[in-house]
């Protein structure tokens, strides 16, 4: 929500503007996780092996490696990602619990063949989950 409303401040100022996200509730009907729009050299860059194309390629990620991704290597996202209407069920509850959205938010992480706890950003990316 707190995105939502920079971006509408933003537009105020200039009506081009658009702040990127991955809804990857969208990528829950593919048949293949990794073909997801967001890892072609537009986006993010491949989903498999060493990231050779796109914004962040041959860039260094945690322990000086360069950035690996293997998207779904048993063809899967276990143990799944959200669809549309677990967005609907979660929205009808008044009150989340902090743990719970970290078990909502790790699945992603767990379809990306890792854990942000690997990254020396983590506490940065656990920082933006909440802003």
């Amino acid at each position: 929500m707190v995105r939502f409303r920079v971006e509408e401040k933003l537009r105020e100022v200039d009506p081009e503007v658009s702040l990127a996200y991955w809804d990857y509730s969208m990528d829950y009907y593919l048949p293949l996780p990794s073909d997801s729009v967001i890892w072609s050299s537009c986006f993010a860059g491949n989903g498999d092996g060493i990231v050779r194309e796109g914004p962040f390629r041959f860039m260094y990620g945690g322990f000086n490696d360069l950035i690996r991704r293997d998207i779904a290597r048993n063809g899967t996202c276990p143990p799944r990602l959200i669809n549309k209407d677990d967005i609907d069920q979660l929205m009808r509850f008044c009150y989340y619990a902090v743990g719970f959205w970290h078990v909502i938010l790790s699945l992603i992480h767990l379809c990306l063949s890792g854990l942000s706890h690997f990254s020396k950003l983590d506490q940065f990316i656990s920082k933006i989950r909440y802003d």
